[in-house]
């Protein structure tokens, strides 16, 4: 426990909300819920671990030990949560969850040929939707404080925003693989919107780089609790379009690949997934696999490519009332085309790309 105090509880997370509880409010619950002490030990014992790998014999027997007591504790006492323990389960949530992505990524020891099993690899993803179930289960509760404020201010509103267009063009890639390899239509159906809603959180995650929210790792963690229980089930059962789905999901924890619990997590589960699929899938796993080789271009935030967003219209193609707007600033006769032209902002990119899309065929 000193050491989680000292060294562990800083490392989690660069969100200084966040940071403020795994510093402070969480040991306090701990203390009060000896569950939740048994997670704070299985992630201290996780993170030397990490630091003093040539003392792996020691340290990760002894988060499994810990991190098993705690699982136990938590699976019984879901069934009776109240106000007096929401929180302190609240918090055991994210502890094991964050503790099974650090056993994938690098508290299990693999040999040449070796790969993580895929109960493994999906084992976060089920312990996340088991935080999704407590926030509803409790929600009336969870709103008072102490972790009031991870609820809270957690999403930015990009309902309005496009995909950029290399993760349009993947997903849509994605949602054609489904109509391929899926005969069952109520699994098409499934398999879709899951993918549709990871889309949604790719979206929300390049736009937000550089941001205080783009630093916790929360907002690509809301995906396992935002996708249907169906598709829960068959990933479970190791679908492989299921798992081809969340091995495109593995690729966003690049983004906190420095914070030591994900740094390698996502090469693991696409390789783990890429043993585990039958032939048919694999192919989709090149992709994913390219895009670590090439360390992750697809997370980028498109790069400025002038100082003004131009975007050529037919002016065939435009009602006499849009000649009057002020966006048709000139018009090129030999062409026959209105230029659009407004100043570089970042958050002007959803409207050109929006443009752009809407007259590429003109």
């Amino acid at each position: 426990m000193h050491h989680y105090t000292k060294r562990t509880a800083s490392s989690l997370m660069d969100d200084k909300e966040m940071k403020r509880h795994w510093e402070g409010v969480i040991p306090e619950e701990a203390l009060k819920h000896p569950f939740l002490m048994e997670g704070l030990l299985a992630m201290s014992a996780l993170h030397l671990t990490s630091m003093r790998p040539k003392e792996r014999i020691t340290w990760t027997p002894l988060a499994f030990k810990h991190q098993h007591i705690a699982l136990s504790h938590f699976r019984s006492i879901i069934p009776d949560i109240n106000e007096e323990n929401c929180h302190a389960l609240l918090a055991l949530s994210i502890l094991i969850s964050v503790t099974s992505m650090a056993f994938t990524s690098f508290g299990t020891n693999l040999g040449p040929d070796e790969s993580i099993p895929v109960r493994d690899i999906i084992e976060p993803f089920m312990l996340i939707r088991g935080y999704g179930e407590i926030v509803g289960a409790a929600v009336q509760w969870l709103f008072i404080d102490p972790l009031r404020s991870v609820l809270v201010g957690h999403g930015v509103n990009v309902c309005e925003a496009l995909p950029p267009i290399p993760v349009a063009e993947r997903f849509s890639q994605l949602c054609q693989m489904v109509t391929n390899l899926c005969q069952d239509g109520k699994f098409r159906e499934v398999l879709t919107e899951a993918i549709e809603t990871l889309q949604y959180v790719y979206t929300e995650l390049i736009f937000s780089a550089g941001t205080e929210l783009n630093k916790n790792p929360g907002i690509a963690w809301k995906w396992p609790y935002m996708c249907s229980q169906e598709y829960s089930n068959l990933l479970r059962k190791s679908h492989g379009g299921a798992l081809i789905i969340f091995a495109h999901f593995a690729l966003l924890s690049k983004t906190w690949d420095g914070i030591w619990f994900l740094h390698g997590w996502a090469p693991r589960v696409i390789n783990g997934i890429y043993a585990a699929v039958e032939p048919c899938w694999k192919e989709w796993l090149e992709w994913p696999r390219q895009q670590i080789r090439d360390n992750y271009p697809i997370l980028r935030l498109p790069e400025k490519p002038h100082e003004e967003v131009v975007v050529e219209i037919d002016s065939q193609e435009c009602s006499p009332e849009f000649e009057q707007t002020p966006l048709a600033v000139d018009i090129i006769d030999e062409r026959g085309k209105f230029v659009l032209k407004f100043p570089w902002r970042e958050e002007m990119m959803p409207m050109s790309q929006a443009l752009q899309r809407f007259y590429a065929e003109l």
